[in-house]
């Protein structure tokens, strides 16, 4: 099962590059991607690229997002849309019946909550006090890909070995796994600095020759 879910997570990752590399229109990608998803809730796919085609587009929103330049009025008109939008999501989730609730998944009942969360949750860590917390979060944004990458296999594993441990209390359990992966996810992120390989695992666009090369540095 951990190989099937690190092999989803680099496929979804190299897919972006992929529709760089042959020059597809930023907004063009994003239908593709949105297509895709619905496209995954209706049709038996592959555990991977089920997973690779439910959650790119959620990647691709973040990526839209940093590289969309909107003005002051635009940026209020679309919070607000935002807002309503996720409201109205939260009310079709609960009529939908079923486990309304439950969002580890993404899927076409919660797929509005899910989608404008994302850039609600930005705004609202922007506007969070400029304090030695926020700093420090705020210092490792730009390895956020990496974290999200690395944190995934490694509370699997954790998670085996503390029990392993005899460690079972939840509580504690879920602080050590917290705690470690966090440090895990920090040391991965020192070791794509300090060395080519490692970076070009995470950041393959930076070594790809490309015109849209430079949004991403």
């Amino acid at each position: 099962m951990l190989y099937v879910r690190r092999h989803f997570i680099y496929t979804r990752f190299w897919t972006l590059p992929f529709f760089n590399l042959l020059h597809v229109n930023m907004y063009l990608q994003g239908g593709i991607y949105l297509l895709l998803f619905f496209i995954s809730q209706f049709v038996n796919f592959p555990y991977f690229l089920a997973q690779t085609f439910t959650w790119t587009i959620c990647f691709y929103m973040g990526y839209l997002i940093n590289n969309i330049k909107i003005e002051n009025r635009g940026k209020k008109i679309l919070l607000i849309a935002f807002i309503v939008i996720f409201f109205i999501g939260i009310v079709q989730q609960y009529f939908a019946g079923g486990n309304w609730y439950n969002t580890n998944l993404l899927t076409k009942s919660n797929f509005l909550t899910k989608l404008t969360s994302i850039p609600l949750i930005l705004y609202l860590f922007s506007r969070l006090p400029k304090n030695k917390l926020f700093k420090y979060f705020e210092k490792y944004g730009k390895y956020s890909l990496i974290i999200y990458l690395v944190h995934a296999p490694s509370t699997s594993i954790l998670r085996v070995i503390l029990i392993k441990l005899g460690i079972s209390n939840y509580f504690l359990l879920v602080f050590l796994i917290t705690v470690i992966t966090w440090y895990v996810c920090l040391f991965v992120c020192l070791l794509a600095k300090k060395f080519t390989i490692f970076n070009f695992l995470f950041w393959p666009y930076k070594y790809l020759n490309f015109h849209q090369r430079s949004i991403y540095r």
